[in-house]
């Protein structure tokens, strides 16, 4: 069996697409307790908006057999 833990997204920025700087921030972390991403997140793709904002997609999972997709403003 395969056990999961409690997972957060964080970023790397590259202006080349070969060099990478790993930032610390976390993107984003589970859910509360309750919501539909509250067991895991995953394979997110971060975007930045025209405004210096940012949203993120990202899988979602309320317990290891079912999972979403879903976005968040960050």
């Amino acid at each position: 069996a395969i056990e999961f833990t409690a997972q957060e997204m964080g970023y790397a920025i590259s202006k080349d697409g070969i060099n990478w700087i790993k930032k610390t921030t976390k993107v984003l972390t589970v859910g509360a307790g309750g919501t539909w991403d509250d067991y895991q997140v995953g394979n997110g793709v971060l975007m930045e908006k025209p405004d210096g904002s940012a949203v993120v997609f990202y899988t979602g999972q309320s317990d290891s057999t079912h999972a979403q997709g879903g976005y968040a403003d960050v």
